[in-house]
């Protein structure tokens, strides 16, 4: 059977991968703004605790120019109020280490005020951006559930449009008849080849057709035919051992493999299945009978060439006159 076209399949999954890339593009933009979020509130809150820190360093007479260095560098890109303040703060700093013992209370009240005022300047961008940062955050785990979602989606498109479906799949068995397709049974007589190879064991082969079955179908109609193909293979099917391997390889074509048997034993199965096709009642104007070749595996041969063998065995006993066995060898 050949595949079914994949045109109408590929589309919904192309779709699925283009929403999932889209998806992706926009968790990965969001992840870019949570992480700039989040360095800003670092930033606000680095510079409210390190002016806190100077402040209290500088009024217990203690060296801070690293750490306003430090502060220079944050209050870089610090909103404007936020700057003044600091350089306000500054200029305080450098007059309190110069200001006599009574400008000195003065001016730390002042320069205590001014670490307060830099603290409420900041707080406007803060608050809303903790806000944000929190939304975002929602957003990051929302984003998260999608891409997840998209995924699954198309790896479940992905694999009922890729793989095999069971529309072109071969199948086991034959519809018509039930017995073993054609090529799961040409699989099945490569596998009982390599058994009777490893082990030295012997194995047969049977193909028989149905006598005159296209004068059959020109005088009696296919629908007729079909129903002799079903009742035949039926009749055989419960006459083989179950080790055996039942198989139809043609129109009116059928093959069993015999493991374990040689042809002598097989000739006699062939016999026993010829003779009961022959006395059947398939209530049909015509006697039905069946021809049948047979032959032995032979030692490193392919399966072409012992499929071909019993092949001749059958087309031997139709020169023969027909409704007989005749052994390849």
């Amino acid at each position: 059977m050949k595949p079914q076209k994949q045109g109408g399949k590929v589309l919904p999954s192309l779709l699925i991968a283009f929403l999932a890339l889209a998806v992706i593009g926009m968790f990965a933009v969001h992840c870019a703004s949570l992480k700039k979020e989040a360095r800003t509130l670092v930033r606000l809150d680095t510079l409210r605790g390190l002016t806190q820190r100077i402040i209290h360093l500088e009024l217990s007479g203690k060296n801070t120019l690293p750490l306003i260095g430090q502060a220079d560098l944050i209050f870089a890109s610090a909103p404007e109020s936020a700057r003044n303040e600091w350089e306000g703060l500054k200029a305080d700093l450098r007059r309190y280490h110069t200001a006599t013992q009574m400008e000195q209370a003065l001016i730390a009240t002042s320069i205590t005020q001014s670490g307060e005022l830099i603290w409420q300047e900041l707080d406007p961008d803060r608050i809303p951006g903790s806000s944000i940062l929190q939304d975002r955050q929602e957003w990051y785990w929302a984003i998260v559930a999608a891409v997840g979602t998209a995924a699954i989606l198309f790896l479940v498109l992905f694999s009922r449009h890729f793989t095999p479906s069971q529309n072109y799949r071969q199948p086991l068995r034959d519809e018509q008849t039930g017995c073993y397709s054609r090529n799961y049974f040409y699989t099945k007589l490569q596998s009982e080849i390599t058994r009777a190879e490893r082990y030295g064991l012997p194995l047969s082969l049977i193909i028989f057709d149905i006598d005159h079955f296209r004068q059959l179908n020109e005088a009696y109609g296919r629908t007729i035919g079909d129903g002799l193909l079903k009742r035949l293979a039926n009749l055989v099917a419960s006459l083989l051992r179950d080790s055996d391997i039942f198989g139809r390889t043609g129109g009116e074509e059928f093959a069993v493999v015999v493991p374990h048997t040689d042809e002598n034993s097989t000739a006699v199965l062939a016999e026993k299945l010829r003779g009961a096709i022959e006395g059947f009642p398939f209530d049909l104007p015509m006697k039905v009978t069946c021809s049948f070749g047979i032959t032995s595996f032979k030692k490193g041969e392919s399966w072409q060439d012992f499929f071909s063998r019993a092949d001749e065995g059958l087309l031997l006993a139709k020169q023969e006159g027909r409704n007989r066995v005749s052994i390849a060898v």
